[in-house]
């Protein structure tokens, strides 16, 4: 989540409005205050993770699709990620929890949890994304949140948009079969996301994991798609994370909030 306890007299914050982690005594004084680093600020953080064993501060950006890791004090020893659905790359990261000096991160987009030693190494990860509306039976869809065990017996993990909550055992490589896993290329499938709108027979629709906006002709018993646009890019007229869309029907735009690039586009 976004506030962590470091210890008893000290807590953590993600203040993403202000693209930075405050430390804070129960007393309220700022005792130490992250911003990263001078070539790489932070980026509107969600959620800080502690380590209390080593004292270590995971630190997830979203927007940025990356990790990084602080001392109690605020020096920064490792950061990465980028985009992508490949080991080590994230596509929304949104959640960490630190067990037995591992980081595990719920990528979000990407359907999967990873998990890295502290410097971003040694990338391992479990999740696959169903192909059938509420699948489940270990199968991820948008994961949100992670827990795990204290004595990593098992790990629960949220996901909102289906009201549900899924438990995973502790893989026991004496006992358990383990899968293989063919990185999962997002470019074959289309995931309309939750954000549309209709122009009389028109309906746009947003699809958040390629990026692309569709317009769709209603008239027939199957939609039928009559243009495509988009990419991933924060140049004009690419997409990174839409989170708003409206067809106008007057002058016939389509109207496009991205919050990452940030920007409000007329399309």
């Amino acid at each position: 989540s976004g506030v962590a306890w470091l210890d008893e007299a000290t807590i953590i914050v993600a203040d993403r409005g202000n693209d930075r982690v405050q430390i804070i005594g129960l007393d309220g004084q700022v005792k130490h205050i992250i911003a990263g680093t001078e070539n790489e600020p932070l980026l509107r953080p969600g959620t800080v993770a502690v380590d209390h064993e080593s004292q270590r501060l995971a630190v997830v950006e979203p927007e940025a699709n990356r990790v990084r890791v602080f001392t109690a004090d605020g020096e920064q020893t490792a950061s990465w990620g980028d985009w992508g659905p490949f080991p080590g790359l994230f596509d929304e990261p949104i959640d960490a929890q630190w067990h037995d000096g591992r980081l595990f991160v719920v990528d979000r987009r990407n359907h999967r949890v990873q998990s890295f030693m502290p410097d971003g190494s040694d990338p391992r990860s479990w999740g696959q994304h169903e192909l059938v509306p509420h699948e489940g039976g270990g199968k991820l869809h948008y994961p949100d949140a992670l827990a795990i065990a204290p004595d990593g017996s098992f790990a629960v993990i949220v996901e909102s948009i289906e009201d549900r909550v899924q438990v995973f055992k502790r893989f026991d490589p004496a006992t358990d079969e383990e899968a293989f896993q063919v990185p999962f290329d997002k470019t074959t499938l289309t995931h309309l996301g939750e954000f549309v709108d209709t122009d009389g027979n028109l309906l746009v629709a947003v699809e958040p994991e390629n990026h692309f906006v569709f317009i769709f002709d209603l008239e027939q018993n199957v939609p039928i798609i009559l243009n495509r646009f988009g990419e991933r890019g924060e140049r004009f007229g690419l997409i990174v994370r839409p989170t708003g869309i409206d067809r106008a029907i007057q002058n016939r735009s389509t109207m496009l909030v991205d919050p990452v690039t940030p920007r409000t586009r007329a399309l």
